[in-house]
């Protein structure tokens, strides 16, 4: 039985053999692997502190952006006030030529009154011109008779 046993024993340590460098094979390979992924959180790491620098780039960009859209939002209102404010002088504008467009329908309906008063007034001075011209002839006519009138009683009276 001894020997029995003596072989199960060798066996065992043969197993037991095995075992362990079946275990110092695999703690081999975990820690190659351990190594490769150190390696790997050293690149994910460089990784990280490369997309860290790419987001401080970025939130600089989007401040600058954000200011960028602060002065077109100032510009915007700027060119908002000019607009109503010229609106506001249009409007003015507006008015006044309303006002003027009156006021020359006054001048025009005042210009249509005073022509047809003067029309009025040309034919009666006309009309006294007329008549004036027509006493003036009545009056050389007149007086060219009375001349001879005058002339031939001379004549009698010389006589």
């Amino acid at each position: 039985m001894d020997e029995k046993r003596l072989d199960r024993i060798e066996d065992m340590l043969a197993t037991l053999i095995t075992m362990v460098g079946n275990s110092n094979q695999q703690v081999g390979s975990l820690n190659h692997q351990v190594g490769s992924l150190n390696e790997q959180v050293g690149s994910l790491n460089e990784q990280v502190g490369s997309l860290n620098e790419q987001v401080g780039s970025l939130n600089e960009q989007v401040g600058s952006l954000n200011q960028q859209v602060g002065n077109l939002n100032q510009q915007v209102s700027n060119l908002n006030q000019q607009q109503q404010a010229m609106q506001e002088d249009f409007d003015v504008v507006k008015v006044d030529v309303l006002e003027i467009k009156v006021e020359l329908q006054v001048v025009k309906e005042d210009q249509s009154t005073l022509r047809s008063e003067s029309e009025k007034q040309f034919t009666e001075v006309l009309k006294k011109l007329t008549e004036v011209q027509i006493d003036q002839d009545y009056i050389w006519k007149k007086t060219a008779s009375n001349e001879r009138e005058l002339a031939r009683l001379k004549s009698h009276l010389q006589l």
